[in-house]
């Protein structure tokens, strides 16, 4: 039953913390004056990702920056928590979509708009994969230990 478990866990934490990385986007567009914001799925290759789109942004940096920081502040107490009272399969759930959108926050508020599409979208993946082996090394114990009980 865990092995079915965790990933479903996996998959819901991960899309839903993407899905709150762009509306806090859009949040932050409407901060800045925009009069209506969209979330939508766009694709790159094969590979879905979420885009939220603004009508004015006054402030490029500061919207690129917030999806991330703000999704990954919003996370951070419930990794906290699920880490603190060891409740796998959250605690690594959580965890790693806290840290891939602290992470991913600095690179999409550096080089977002700025970059060529498809160069933008293989260093996006390559951070979430980073992210992704990093945190999964660090609870290898807790994930092998709620697997085989």
């Amino acid at each position: 039953m865990n092995i079915i478990l965790l990933p479903i866990i996996i998959i819901v934490v991960w899309f839903l913390s993407f899905l709150l990385h762009e509306f806090c986007h859009v949040i932050e567009g409407l901060r800045q004056g925009a009069s209506e914001g969209y979330i939508y799925l766009a694709y790159f290759k094969f590979l879905p990702s979420l885009r939220a789109d603004v009508s004015k942004v006054e402030n490029k940096f500061l919207f690129y920056l917030s999806g991330g920081l703000y999704s990954g502040l919003i996370l951070l107490p419930l990794a906290y928590v699920a880490v603190t009272l060891k409740y796998t399969p959250f605690d690594y759930a959580f965890t790693l979509a806290c840290s891939a959108n602290l992470s991913y926050s600095i690179f999409e508020a550096l080089y977002g708009g700025k970059l060529e599409y498809r160069k933008y979208m293989i260093i996006h993946y390559l951070i979430y994969m980073a992210v992704f082996v990093i945190v999964t090394l660090m609870f290898l114990p807790s994930i092998s230990s709620f697997l085989s009980s």
